[in-house]
């Protein structure tokens, strides 16, 4: 038992060193969550709105790096002709523009992504994909929410952030501690469910920051604390 947990915190630490950096964590949440809703329209990013975000952030890789930036953001890229409606009930003369089939990327599923990636304390984070996801700012997330944007959260920090390593250092040991890890994904959006909501179907700002930001010292904001989360599931969760 302790050589193997020895063994994970090991291929855990090799992650975190072997890890691209993004760009995103010279930068705080509010202002992330600021400087994207500014680009998008609709809850969209279009290409250009996506290109000028990455003019203002800086998010500039190497050409050595950029293949693997990149396929970060391939899923969130979709096309969808409901993207064209939505776009013509808030910016009909740029809807014009463009064909009945738009590609575009949800702006809340880059938010959530940059915001775990950010520079800021687990508090700062939490308020900030609280935000994200009371679109009514009623100051209440419902259970469907809080399962959306976990489920987010761990896919990027169990699944696509471990995918941009270079081929050369996927070990065999990291791809066993990746596959482990991703294995019991499902098990731990539930079992933080569990954390945040208790016995509710929501939760509050108040309840959000005390029982996701403050959980195990904020180990729920950060991808090596979500991956850590994921395979060392609470006892009390089945």
């Amino acid at each position: 038992m302790g050589c193997a947990s020895s063994l994970y915190g090991t291929q855990e630490d090799l992650l975190q060193a072997y890890s691209v950096s993004t760009g995103f964590e010279h930068y705080s949440a509010p202002y992330l969550l600021r400087i994207i809703k500014e680009r998008s329209s609709a809850k969209l990013l279009l290409p250009s709105h996506f290109h000028s975000l990455c003019l203002t952030l800086g998010l500039k890789s190497s050409d050595s790096e950029r293949f693997l930036i990149n396929r970060l953001y391939e899923p969130l890229w979709k096309t969808s002709e409901d993207y064209k409606a939505r776009l013509e009930a808030v910016c009909p003369r740029l809807a014009l523009s463009l064909g009945e089939k738009v590609t575009a990327m949800e702006a809340d599923d880059l938010l959530v992504l940059s915001i775990l990636l950010s520079k800021s304390s687990p508090t700062e984070k939490a308020i900030s994909l609280f935000e994200v996801y009371d679109e009514e700012c009623t100051g209440v997330l419902e259970a469907n929410s809080l399962r959306t944007l976990l489920e987010q959260l761990f896919d990027v920090a169990v699944e696509r952030l471990p995918g941009l390593l270079r081929p050369e250092r996927r070990t065999e040991d990291l791809a066993k501690y990746v596959m482990k890890t991703m294995e019991t994904r499902t098990k731990a959006v539930v079992a933080a469910m569990q954390i945040v909501l208790k016995t509710s179907m929501s939760v509050t700002l108040h309840g959000f920051i005390a029982r996701f930001a403050l959980y195990r010292s904020g180990c729920l904001t950060s991808p090596s604390g979500l991956r850590h989360f994921a395979r060392n599931l609470p006892s009390t969760i089945s």
